[in-house]
């Protein structure tokens, strides 16, 4: 799995997409990049791409990954992951129901849509609100 990790300055969002395969030890490394992301510590939210993923997940990748967010993350904001049908959904779900129990606020969708929704009404800073995120370049 190949990932991208973009920041959205106007929407206050890091966006993560995912390519396939996908396996653990590229979600590991995903998680300790998004750590060093200065806009995770604060209220932005995070998108994880994730429905083209064709790698089988199991319990122990499940727990691999929680394990690894909870050692290294505290997003302050939602976080929305996208997620293919069938097993990808029910892996995803299940992540979600272990990291809101962890106290994140994370949900899952098959839709961009349900999650833009879901975000909007989550909320988070507008850009001009956050005054803790890492500068960008100015617009040209």
């Amino acid at each position: 799995m190949g990932y991208a990790i973009t920041t959205d300055p106007v929407r206050a969002r890091l966006v993560v997409a995912c390519d396939p395969p996908g396996s653990r030890e590229e979600w590991l490394r995903t998680i300790h990049e998004l750590s060093g992301h200065q806009p995770l510590r604060s209220a932005w939210s995070v998108v994880i791409d994730a429905r083209g993923l064709t790698w089988t997940v199991g319990l122990e990748d499940v727990q691999a990954i929680r394990g690894r967010v909870r050692a290294e993350l505290r997003p302050g904001g939602p976080v929305a992951i996208l997620s293919g049908p069938g097993a990808h959904f029910g892996a995803a779900r299940q992540l979600a129901t272990w990291l809101q129990i962890d106290g994140l606020t994370v949900e899952v969708f098959r839709q961009e849509s349900e999650a833009e929704a879901w975000l909007s009404v989550m909320g988070g800073p507008s850009p001009s609100e956050d005054d803790s995120r890492e500068p960008f370049p100015p617009k040209g």
